[in-house]
């Protein structure tokens, strides 16, 4: 199974599963705020741009959700999180309608 989110339409990331050393799990559970900057490095190196094939398939799974919208309605996305398992997928949808804010699970 894989975990794509998106923020922006048709651009897709993985977020990867960490294999975490000691060190890296203290350093994700420090307080200070001088790691802060290596905290966010560390979280990021787990986030990758999907594979082609995979975003082909999250953005048909995000389509086929997405909500229909009459011709005067407004839609901006927040954020989607699909879960792959093959060509068919479970997540969330969170975007605004007219300016209201709707959570689609699926």
């Amino acid at each position: 199974m894989k975990n794509l989110s998106s923020q922006t339409e048709n651009i897709w990331k993985e977020r990867l599963t960490p294999n975490y050393t000691e060190e890296q799990e203290t350093l994700l559970k420090s307080r200070l705020s001088t790691d802060r900057l290596a905290q966010k490095e560390l979280r990021d190196s787990i986030i990758v741009s999907a594979d082609e094939a995979d975003a082909t398939n999250a953005q048909s799974v995000y389509e086929t959700i997405k909500p229909s919208l009459l011709e005067e309605d407004e839609y901006q996305l927040v954020s989607v999180d699909v879960s792959l398992d093959g060509a068919s997928g479970s997540g969330i949808i969170n975007c605004r309608i007219n300016g209201e804010h709707k959570q689609i699970r699926f």
